[in-house]
């Protein structure tokens, strides 16, 4: 899905900086891990990141915290079985343990399944597939998400994308701050459905109306100067100020808000994700009535929200509440409970609100 001679042309430094980090990946790049001070893993003290740990000849030798970027003392090594309460232990949102030298086997399997020229999302479905075949032999990981869900075909990711983001159009994702842009991405895919272009707002500085646009309310002038750039109409475009995307992010239903302000528009947005964000306001809209109604009506609100109260109960008494079944089915198909704060879906929420309370970094 990127074309092999992708034009990667005119990246703001600035921007491109400001992108790594709000997305939080200058975290995984650390050239040495920092060392963690002793004590520091036993329980009660701090919570780790996603947990990495090498065990050879029934020790583990390594561990790491990939979040923190720091090792930490090697937990002793009591099995597969005890992966578990280790994780929860260490308050990890996931835990891998490679034995006795599985990572050099996992990446020569690897080797031998790549072929030159394929797609970059391809070699990941490849490496996802050989680790799977290796899971319970010399590489185990707790929780094992998606345990019951088969590696997806190519074609079905493929395909997935091409209903979310059609070939033959553009996509733009821009912040703002002080009335410029803070951080932008541009990208586009041709007609056979490849990424073939990448830049930022750096390539529209000859277009008047885009280079002097600021603000959420310019977005026209850039939606119609990408357009130009791509000749490519734009599927999907999404433009904030970065004090709204922080709000956002920390607020459950911050979007929703921050959109109503005018400080966040998706514009133009998809027909799925319009869907989504109609739903979200009929869900909203559903809590405001609600509320007037107990506010107009107090006794009578009192009573139903007494009933529901007691059909919960009744509900519970065997220890269910009415979300339980769902929630097991949830986790039986996911392989982690989604509702966990611990769990992997937890843990990328919080990445996501630490990431937005620190992205203003040196940009």
């Amino acid at each position: 899905m990127i074309a092999r001679d992708i034009l990667i042309h005119e990246i703001d430094p600035r921007h491109w900086s400001n992108l790594w980090h709000l997305a939080g990946l200058e975290q995984l790049l650390s050239p040495e891990p920092r060392e963690e001070p002793a004590g520091a893993a036993q329980e009660g003290g701090a919570r780790h990141g996603p947990v990495v740990l090498v065990v050879e000849q029934g020790k583990t030798v390594r561990a790491l915290d990939l979040a923190a970027r720091r090792a930490f003392p090697p937990p002793p090594w009591s099995g597969s079985g005890a992966l578990e309460p280790l994780r929860r232990r260490l308050g990890a949102p996931w835990l891998v343990a490679f034995e006795d030298g599985a990572l050099a086997r996992l990446f020569g399997e690897v080797e031998g399944a790549l072929r030159f020229g394929d797609d970059p999302w391809q070699d990941g479905l490849t490496v996802m597939a050989a680790a799977r075949r290796r899971y319970g032999q010399d590489v185990h990981f707790t929780p094992r998400p998606f345990a019951r869900i088969p590696v997806p075909r190519y074609a079905m990711l493929r395909g997935a994308l091409d209903l979310l983001w059609p070939p033959g159009t553009a996509a733009c994702f821009y912040l703002f701050e002080g009335r410029v842009p803070w951080t932008s991405l541009i990208l586009a895919r041709d007609a056979s459905g490849e990424v073939d272009l990448l830049t930022t707002h750096l390539a529209l500085a000859a277009d008047q109306g885009a280079a002097s646009a600021g603000s959420v309310r310019d977005r026209e002038a850039i939606l119609a100067a990408v357009a130009r750039l791509t000749g490519r109409p734009v599927h999907l475009g999404f433009f904030a100020t970065l004090d709204a995307w922080e709000r956002a992010l920390r607020d459950g239903e911050g979007f929703d808000a921050e959109r109503d302000r005018g400080g966040l528009a998706v514009d133009p947005a998809p027909p799925w994700l319009r869907a989504a964000l109609g739903a979200s306001q009929v869900a909203r809209t559903a809590r405001g009535a609600a509320s007037l109604f107990a506010a107009v009506a107090p006794r009578t609100a009192a009573a139903i929200a007494g009933g529901l109260r007691g059909l919960a109960a009744a509900a519970g008494a065997s220890g269910r509440g009415l979300l339980d079944p769902l929630r097991a089915q949830l986790t039986e198909l996911l392989g982690f409970d989604p509702f966990s704060p611990d769990s992997p879906l937890g843990a990328a929420l919080a990445w996501l609100r630490r990431t937005a309370g620190g992205a203003r970094g040196d940009g």
